[in-house]
C-alpha cells in the first residue's frame, strides 16, 4: 500500500483528507480528472472527423471558370507534362508546355508520347521571358510552382501578358513567406529550392505583377489544407517525420532533444518538426489544444506552415505559418475588353426528348421542346442553340453551358446552384424569378429579356451586359459585377447591397428606387440619372430631405 505523503505545518483534518486519497492531493485530482476526462477526450473524438479538405485537384476545379473546349492552353514551366495533360484531358483543350530544363522536357516528351497526346500538345525548351508565339494567342496560361524560381518576375510576366489573348486568364500557384522565416531558412530554401529573392515576399509579387500591366481577378490563400488531404490519403508528413526521428536514433530521444520548449506528454498538445529539405535546420513547434473546430499546427518536409482559415469556413484561426505553400491568383490584362460572343455552329443537330438528366453531355445541339419542371446535376451544355425551349421551373446543380445561345425561351423559375455560365448569350426570353445564387458568368449577355424578381445573390460575373432588360426588384446583393453593362435597364427596386460595380456602366436606365445606393461607387450613369442615383445614395446614408420649415 502506498505511504501517506507528509505535509508538514497542515491541520490533521487536511491530513486525513491527503492520506485518504492515497497520498494524492485532492487539488491535483481535480486537475487529472479534468485532463483525462471526458471533456479531453470528446474533442479527440471530435478531431478525428475528417473536414473533407481540398486537394490539389481543386486548381483545377479554378481553371474549369475559364477554360472551355477548343482553348488553347499554356503551362508555363510545364516540368513533366503531368498538369499539362490533365488539362487538354479534362477539357478538350489543345495545350503548349514551356519549360526551361531539358531533362523535364525530354520526360514530358516521353510521357506525353506514352499517353498518346502527341497530337493535342506541343513542347519548348526555353523560358517565360522569350515565348515563340504571336500577340493574343492564348486562351488560358497555367503556372504553378514556378514564379518563385523566375528571374526579372516583371519582365517574364509582361511578355505571359503578350502572347494572351484579350479575354484570357492566367492562373498562378505560388509559394509565400511570413514574418516567421528566419534568414537561415531563406538560405536554405535558395540554395535547395532555387527560389529567387524577393519572389516570397507577398508584397514584391504585388509590385510585379501591378507594373507588368497585370490585373487581379481573385487570390485564394488556401493554407495547408492540401497538405491534410494528402495527409488523410497516404500520410506523407507522418512518413518523412518518422524517417528523420529514426535517423536521430530514436524518436522519442529526437523529437524531445530538439525541442525549444518544454514538453509535458500528458498534456494534449499537437507537435511536429518541420525542415529544409536538407533536414538540417530542424525544429519543433508545438500548438495547444484546439481552442474551435478544429486547429493544430502541419509541418511540411521542406516547407512549414500552420493550419489557417479555410474559405469555407470549416477551419479555426491559427498562427501566421512560416511560408504558406497554397496561394492561387487568377490574373488578366488589364484591358479585358468586352464580353466574348458564343462559338455556336449555325445548323446543330436536332435534340432527342429527355436530355436533361444527370451527368449528360450536351454538345452541338439544337434543344426545343418542353423541359419544364426537370432536376439534374452535373449536366455539361456545349456549343448549343435552345430555341422556343420551355425550362420552367427546371433545377440544375454543379452545371455548366459554355458556348450557347438561347432564344426566345420561357425560363420562369430556372435554378441554376452552383452553377458556371461561360460565353453564352439569351435574347428574348423570359426568366421571371431566375434563380442562380452562388454561381459564375463570364462572357454572359441579355439582351430584351425579362428579368423580374430574379436572384443574383453572391454571383460572380465577368464582362456581363444587360440591355434592354427589365430587372424590376432583382437582387443583385453581394454580387461581384466589375466593368458591367447595364444599359436602358428597368432597374426599379433593384437590391445592390454589398455589391461590387467597379467601373460598371448604367446610363439610360432608369434606377428608381434602388437599393444599397452605397454600392454606386464607380460607376459610370447619364445625366438624366443624376437625381434618382442621388436618392439612392440618400437612402443608404439614412438621409431624409424635408422642405418643411421646423416649429
Amino acid at each position: 500500500m502506498r505511504a501517506p505523503v507528509r505535509f508538514v505545518g497542515m491541520r490533521a483534518r487536511s491530513k486525513a483528507r491527503v492520506e485518504q486519497a492515497g497520498g494524492v492531493p485532492p487539488r491535483n485530482l481535480q486537475r487529472i480528472s479534468r485532463v483525462d476526462g471526458p471533456t479531453i477526450w470528446d474533442r479527440y473524438e471530435r478531431l478525428d472527423v475528417s473536414l473533407n479538405p481540398a486537394g490539389p485537384d481543386s486548381l483545377f476545379d479554378t481553371a474549369a471558370t475559364y477554360v472551355a473546349a477548343g482553348d488553347l492552353v499554356l503551362d508555363a514551366g510545364c516540368r513533366d507534362g503531368a498538369h499539362l495533360m490533365e488539362l487538354v484531358r479534362r477539357f478538350d483543350v489543345d495545350g503548349v508546355g514551356v519549360e526551361p530544363v531539358a531533362l523535364h522536357i525530354e520526360r514530358a516528351k516521353e510521357a506525353v508520347q506514352a499517353a498518346g497526346l502527341a497530337d493535342r500538345i506541343a513542347l519548348h525548351h526555353g523560358v517565360m521571358h522569350e515565348l515563340p508565339y504571336p500577340d493574343s494567342h492564348f486562351d488560358f496560361v497555367w503556372c504553378r510552382d514556378v514564379v518563385e524560381q523566375v528571374d526579372d518576375l516583371g519582365g517574364a510576366l509582361v511578355e505571359v501578358l503578350r502572347i494572351m489573348k484579350p479575354a484570357a486568364r492566367l492562373l498562378v500557384f505560388t509559394t509565400v513567406a511570413t514574418d516567421l522565416l528566419t534568414a537561415d531558412d531563406a538560405e536554405v530554401t535558395r540554395r535547395h529550392l532555387a527560389n529567387v529573392d524577393g519572389n516570397l515576399d507577398r508584397g514584391a509579387l504585388d509590385v510585379a505583377f501591378a507594373r507588368s500591366g497585370v490585373a487581379v481577378d481573385s487570390v485564394d490563400v488556401i493554407g495547408t489544407e492540401w497538405r491534410e488531404d494528402a495527409e488523410e490519403r497516404t500520410q506523407p508528413v507522418s512518413r518523412a517525420l518518422l524517417r528523420l526521428a529514426r535517423r536521430a536514433g530514436n524518436a522519442t530521444t529526437s523529437f524531445v532533444s530538439t525541442a525549444k520548449t518544454s514538453m509535458s506528454t500528458s498534456r494534449p498538445t499537437c507537435t511536429g518538426r518541420c525542415s529544409s529539405s536538407s533536414g538540417s535546420s530542424s525544429r519543433l513547434y508545438t500548438c495547444a489544444a484546439p481552442r474551435s473546430r478544429y486547429q493544430g499546427a502541419w509541418f511540411l518536409p521542406r516547407l512549414s506552415g500552420v493550419r489557417g482559415q479555410s474559405a469555407r469556413g470549416g477551419y479555426g484561426a491559427a498562427p501566421d505559418p512560416i511560408v504558406n505553400p497554397h496561394t492561387v491568383a487568377v490574373m488578366r490584362t488589364k484591358s479585358a475588353g468586352r464580353r466574348r460572343p458564343p462559338q455556336v455552329d449555325d445548323d446543330p443537330s436536332s435534340s432527342s426528348e429527355d436530355v436533361l438528366t444527370d451527368d449528360a453531355d450536351l454538345i452541338g445541339m439544337r434543344l426545343t421542346g418542353d423541359h419544364s419542371g426537370r432536376t439534374a446535376s452535373l449536366v455539361q451544355v456545349s456549343g448549343c442553340r435552345i430555341e422556343g425551349a420551355r425550362l420552367i421551373g427546371t433545377h440544375l446543380e454543379s452545371s455548366r453551358l459554355v458556348d450557347c445561345v438561347v432564344i426566345g425561351c420561357d425560363l420562369s423559375g430556372l435554378t441554376l446552384e452552383d452553377s458556371a455560365c461561360i460565353r453564352v448569350e439569351f435574347q428574348d426570353c423570359r426568366l421571371s424569378g431566375f434563380q442562380a445564387a452562388n454561381s459564375r458568368f463570364t462572357d454572359v449577355g441579355f439582351l430584351r429579356c425579362r428579368l423580374d424578381d430574379a436572384n443574383f445573390r453572391m454571383t460572380s460575373w465577368e464582362r456581363a451586359e444587360f440591355e434592354d432588360c427589365d430587372l424590376v426588384d432583382a437582387d443583385f446583393y453581394a454580387a461581384t459585377l466589375p466593368s458591367a453593362q447595364l444599359i436602358r435597364c428597368d432597374l426599379t427596386g433593384v437590391q445592390l447591397s454589398k455589391c461590387t460595380l467597379t467601373d460598371a456602366t448604367l446610363q439610360w436606365s432608369v434606377l428608381n428606387g434602388l437599393r444599397g445606393g452605397e454600392s454606386l461607387r464607380g460607376v459610370t450613369i447619364s445625366s438624366d440619372q443624376v437625381l434618382p442615383a442621388a436618392l439612392a445614395i440618400f437612402g443608404a446614408m439614412a438621409m431624409t430631405v424635408d422642405d418643411e420649415p421646423r416649429p
